[in-house]
C-alpha cells in the first residue's frame, strides 16, 4: 500500500497520473456504465527524460471497457507550455437515449452501445499566470449499436436515423479546435475561492457519410465566494454549448450536448435531454461540517433547444 501511495495512488484514482510504475485506477469512464476499476503504468524517463508516457486499462461489471494512452513530449515542455498525444478506445454498452429535446418522454428510454476511438495532439501555452491557450487536432471513429441495459429496449427498436441522427452509421471524423481559459481557483479538486472562465471550439468533419460536419463551442463559467474563514462557500456555475452544423448536415446524437445526471441538472436521470444546444446554471451553498465531511444545498436549472435563439 505504501508503494502504491508513493506512486500516486490518490492521483491515479481518476487520472492515471503520479510517479513512475504501476497504479490502481478507479473511475474515469462515462457515467452510467458501472464502477470502473483498472490498472495503469507510467514512465517519465524515456530518451533521457525527453518523453513520458502512460497507459491504463479499465473495465466495469457491466462489461464497459476503456484503454487509453498518453505520450508527453517533455523535451519540448517548459514551465509555460505542454505538448501531448492522447489516444483512447472506449466501449460503453449502456448509454441512454430518450429522444430529442425537452419534450422527450421517459417512457421512450432506450439504451445503445457507443464505441469510440480517438487520437488527438494537444499543444498549450500559459500566456500569463493562470491564463492558458491551446490548440488540438486529431481523428475520431464512432460506432453505435444495440444497447445492453436490462429492462429497457435497444435504441434501434424505438428510434431511427431521422430521430437519432447518426444512429447505425459508423463514422470517422477529422477534428481540430482550440481553447482559452483563466483559472484562479485555490484548489481544482474542491475549490473554496476563485473561479475558472473558459471557452473551447472544435470543428468536426466526417470522412465517410459526408453529412455530419459541425462546429461546437462550449462556454464554462465558475465562481466561488468564500466566507467564515473559507468554511462556507457560495459556488455558481453557468455552462453553454452551441452547435453549428454545416448547411444540409446534422450533429450526430452522440455528439450533442446532454443535461441530466450527477454532474448537471441533478434530480433528472443521466443523459435525460439531448439537442443541438444546451444551457445549464447552478448555485450551491457549501459548508465544512467536520473533518471528512462537506455538505451542500444546491439548485440547478437548464434546458436543451434546437435553435440558438431559444438559449435563455
Amino acid at each position: 500500500m505504501n508503494r502504491l501511495v508513493e506512486r500516486g495512488l490518490l492521483d491515479g484514482f481518476e487520472s492515471g497520473k503520479g510517479a513512475n510504475g504501476w497504479q490502481l485506477i478507479l473511475g474515469g469512464m462515462r457515467s452510467g456504465q458501472g464502477m470502473s476499476v483498472g490498472v495503469g503504468y507510467r514512465r517519465t524517463d524515456l530518451w533521457r527524460d525527453r518523453i513520458g508516457w502512460r497507459v491504463t486499462a479499465r473495465a466495469t461489471p457491466q462489461l464497459a471497457t476503456m484503454l487509453d494512452f498518453e505520450l508527453d513530449f517533455q523535451g519540448l515542455r517548459t514551465e509555460r507550455t505542454f505538448f501531448t498525444l492522447y489516444g483512447k478506445y472506449e466501449n460503453s454498452p449502456q448509454m441512454e437515449y430518450y429522444g430529442q429535446g425537452m419534450s422527450s418522454l421517459e417512457k421512450d428510454r432506450t439504451s445503445y452501445r457507443l464505441e469510440d476511438v480517438s487520437f488527438d495532439l494537444n499543444l498549450g501555452l500559459e500566456i500569463f499566470k493562470n491564463f492558458r491557450a491551446g490548440i488540438t487536432g486529431g481523428v475520431r471513429s464512432v460506432h453505435t449499436g444495440s444497447g445492453k441495459r436490462g429492462g429497457f429496449p435497444s435504441i434501434d427498436e424505438v428510434f431511427e436515423s431521422e430521430t437519432a441522427p447518426g444512429l447505425g452509421e459508423d463514422t470517422s471524423y477529422v477534428r481540430w479546435g482550440g481553447f482559452l481559459y483563466y483559472d484562479w481557483r485555490d484548489y481544482s479538486g474542491g475549490p473554496k475561492s476563485g473561479g475558472v472562465y473558459g471557452v473551447r471550439f472544435r470543428q468536426s468533419s466526417d470522412r465517410e457519410e459526408m453529412k455530419y460536419a459541425f462546429k461546437q463551442t462550449e462556454f464554462e463559467l465558475q465562481q466561488y465566494i468564500p466566507y467564515f474563514n473559507k468554511t462556507r462557500t457560495i459556488a455558481m456555475r453557468l455552462a453553454v454549448v452551441l452547435s453549428f452544423p454545416t448547411e444540409g448536415d446534422a450533429v450526430p446524437f452522440y455528439s450533442q450536448p446532454t443535461i441530466g445526471g450527477n454532474d448537471n441538472l441533478r434530480g433528472f436521470a443521466r443523459y435525460r435531454f439531448y439537442d443541438d444546444h444546451s444551457i445549464l446554471a447552478s448555485v450551491e451553498h457549501r459548508w465544512y461540517a467536520f473533518s471528512g465531511l462537506d455538505m451542500a444545498i444546491f439548485a440547478d436549472a437548464g434546458k436543451v433547444v434546437p435553435r440558438k435563439a431559444d438559449i435563455d
